[in-house]
């Protein structure tokens, strides 16, 4: 067997011994400190490429014949005690049911394009259940290798939890995790593993456009409001074309009159929502222009309007940097190309939670992904999400009724208690869609 390349990462630690490659992937503890592996079955997943057949690991652990195309396998031990064994047909070996401390990423990986490989993930991943892989060929190349193993299998040896398999055995690239993708690392390398496996065709950008709203400043409790005084003081912009509606409402369902008074008074281009088509999920949130205002998805960032103390921050301060570490928030920022997000005055009061937020958001993203961080002024913002996006222009109408959020947002001259007086659905001379009940 040739030996299976030793990745190099910048750790920035001092004292290492001279004789372990700083490669992360040598493992601490005395030889078969641990209970003895025996062999067992183990389960196996994989998600096919577009265009490639499922190729994976078999649920007794043994590598699928060949079916074509790329593909990502997930492995997973069936059993709870300490696993081995050996695939057949390919030179390594798998391990199962291990506790993992402390990783790193092969910089030297081809799969990486939105993940930065230069830093060291300290302290236990999530789980007792992973599956290393001990390589024994240059053709199997490590993505991601531990540190330190619990119980510890043999010293010397190179594991990894993550594998990239270049083909060279059989012609058939794929890539294999040791465990799902609850871990956040793990969502940033299936990212980079659909887009190099799939040639390109499914890569995200590694542009990310950013507004901060902060919502409130009129409105919030007195002696912590703005006033005319600290506009002008401050030259704070109020002509940018952009207003979000008190309350959230108005803007989706849509209340014409606000549209009409925004355009009068204001002439506001841009506005934002969370409520489109639906508050949750989140993910599925989208833009749309109606009378000629460009209405882009808001995200929320778990800052309302009583989150001002970091203590006591719901959940404990921990939930807070858990979302900005590879969580919730950070995600967001990770799959959108552009992002809204609302805070609201009294969160830059107190301990500033909001300047806590992307302060370290910013950093962990710069820290651990090749995104550019960026921002626009509002309209340019909202031209730039519609270039991205075309086919979300026109407005998707539902039926308020169908969703309580909805309902408690809608005017209250409104109703779902009788049906509407006067409908006319149908294609206007245009050609455009058209919809009107009064």
């Amino acid at each position: 067997m040739e030996p299976a390349p030793t990745p190099v990462c910048d750790r920035r630690e001092a004292g290492r011994a001279r004789d372990t490659p700083p490669g992360c992937g040598r493992l601490q503890g005395g030889e078969e400190a641990g209970p003895r592996p025996r062999r067992g079955r183990g389960r196996g997943g994989s998600s096919g490429i577009p265009g490639a057949r499922h190729r994976g690991l078999d649920a007794s652990g043994h590598l699928e014949a060949p079916g074509g195309g790329p593909t990502i396998g997930f492995h997973k031990t069936g059993e709870k005690s300490l696993q081995s064994f050996q695939l057949k047909g390919v030179p390594f070996s798998v391990y199962g049911n291990l506790a993992v401390k402390d990783c790193c990423i092969n910089p030297h990986s081809p799969l990486l394009h939105l993940t930065e490989s230069s830093k060291l993930e300290k302290g236990s991943l999530p789980g007792t259940d992973w599956t290393v892989f001990q390589i024994n060929h240059s053709a199997y190349q490590p993505v991601k290798t531990p540190e330190n193993l619990s119980p510890p299998i043999s010293k010397g040896a190179f594991y990894a939890t993550i594998i990239h398999d270049l083909g060279l055995h059989d012609g058939i690239q794929q890539v294999l995790f040791g465990n799902n993708l609850n871990f956040w690392l793990h969502k940033l390398i299936f990212i980079d593993a659909i887009s190099f496996l799939s040639g390109k065709r499914l890569t995200l950008s590694l542009d990310r456009y950013i507004l901060v709203d902060i919502d409130d400043i009129f409105v919030g409790k007195e002696g912590t409001r703005m006033n005319t005084n600290d506009v002008k003081e401050h030259g704070i912009p109020t002509d940018m074309g952009y207003a979000v509606a008190p309350h959230h409402s108005g803007v989706y369902p849509v209340h014409v009159q606000l549209y009409e008074a925004w355009k009068k008074v204001w002439n506001i281009k841009i506005s934002s929502t969370e409520e489109y088509p639906h508050l949750k999920p989140a993910r599925y949130r989208r833009g749309f222009i109606h009378k000629n205002i460009m209405v882009l998805p808001r995200q929320t960032c778990g800052l309302f309007t009583h989150t001002v103390f970091y203590k006591e921050y719901p959940g404990g301060p921990k939930e807070l940097d858990k979302s900005i570490q590879g969580g919730e928030l950070f995600l967001i920022v990770v799959l959108n190309p552009i992002g809204i997000f609302m805070t609201h005055l009294s969160n830059y009061g107190n301990d500033r939670l909001g300047l806590y937020t992307f302060v370290n958001l910013a950093n962990f993203v710069q820290s651990w992904t090749n995104l550019r961080l960026q921002t626009l002024p509002p309209v340019q913002l909202a031209h730039k999400y519609f270039e991205l996006f075309p086919d979300q222009k026109d407005p998707l109408w539902q039926d308020p009724c169908d969703d309580k959020h909805h309902r408690d947002i809608w005017s209250k001259g409104k109703t779902c208690d009788r049906l509407p007086k006067f409908l006319v659905i149908g294609p206007q001379k245009t050609g455009e869609n058209f919809l009107c009940y009064d």
